[in-house]
């Protein structure tokens, strides 16, 4: 028998994406009794007589993402994608003797109260280990099939938003204040960082995230313009705002999500966050999509963008690294 090889597998479980240290993905499935086609699917996974695929959507926002088996699939996925990643970087894992120490993580504003239950949700799943296969194109476009056998080792769960901060409140010194932005697909998570520590008596989450300020342009070029709201789904915004296609409505789309970036801001003053006084750090896949549309905003003048959306998944493993 192979040496079983032991692993540190980060998953930050967004709303609209899941992330590894090195992958992301939409958090969506689809889920059929029988096989997937898999000329329409790049990946899938066969588990427990079920077929699962990525779907193009994420699944609408659920802030407990314990009460069916979505997330524990999904993770599923993470953990091939991010071994596949790894083995094709030169890695020699043997997929069929995993053991996994899985750090994840929580908003900071109902990182106390949902740990356990996150926790336990996870070990149970894994209870005694998990098979299923995966199914994906490789690099040369050939169908792979890939067993995988994972046991849990430890599960570990951290609070999101800091675990991404966490390099720059090193870089910048843990003396200094901090406004932690994490600014994620449903939401906005946001807390103050004191004298060394998150303050917990000052977290807050908004749903003001990206996906919801999508429906609300699609809806105010419905109103304005008389277009059909689902014209304007979520990832062609998205597009839109990226600069990666072109539209007559493009300088509506960037006016409405300037005022919604601003009014991001506007909401975190008043609800006392010290951005004036503070180092405001804006992560998550938000942050990153809405920069641009950010930096001029007088609150944000001394402003830390983190740039990358596995900031998170990161700084989960590097705390894992240490138990």
């Amino acid at each position: 028998m192979n040496k079983r090889t032991n692993l540190i597998l980060a998953v930050d479980h967004g709303n609209g994406d899941i992330k590894t240290v090195n992958t992301s993905f939409v958090a969506g499935l689809e889920v059929s009794n029988v096989p997937i086609n898999s000329v329409n699917h790049k990946d899938i996974i066969q588990y427990n007589s079920k077929w699962y695929a990525i779907a193009d959507n994420p699944k609408p926002y659920k802030r407990d993402k314990t009460n069916d088996e979505s997330y524990f699939i999904l993770t599923l996925f993470a953990i091939a994608k991010e071994i596949i990643y790894n083995m094709n970087n030169g890695a020699t894992i043997d997929t069929e003797n995993i053991s996994i120490k899985l750090p994840v993580g929580l908003p900071l504003s109902h990182y106390n109260t949902g740990k356990d239950d996150f926790k336990n949700y996870f070990i149970e799943r894994f209870n005694g280990g998990v098979s299923f296969d995966y199914i994906y194109d490789t690099e040369d476009g050939k169908q792979k099939v890939l067993p995988f056998n994972v046991e849990l080792d430890v599960c570990s769960v951290h609070a999101q938003g800091y675990s991404g901060a966490m390099t720059t409140i090193f870089e910048k010194g843990k003396d200094n204040d901090y406004t932690l932005i994490d600014i994620g697909s449903f939401t906005v998570d946001v807390a103050d960082y004191e004298d060394g520590k998150v303050r917990e008596d000052n977290m807050r989450s908004f749903e003001t995230g990206t996906i919801v300020m999508c429906d609300h342009i699609a809806n105010k070029l419905s109103q304005s313009f008389g277009v059909s709201p689902s014209a304007y789904r979520a990832s062609k915004i998205i597009k839109i705002l990226k600069g990666k296609k072109e539209d007559k409505y493009k300088e509506v789309i960037f006016d409405e999500a300037k005022k919604w970036a601003d009014s991001i801001i506007n909401t975190v003053i008043q609800s006392r966050f010290a951005l004036e006084t503070s180092i405001p750090v804006l992560l998550g896949g938000g942050s990153l999509l809405l920069r641009s549309l950010l930096e001029d905003n007088q609150y944000l003048e001394n402003a830390v963008f983190v740039g990358s959306v596995n900031a998170n998944a990161r700084g989960y493993a590097l705390y894992a690294s240490k138990l």
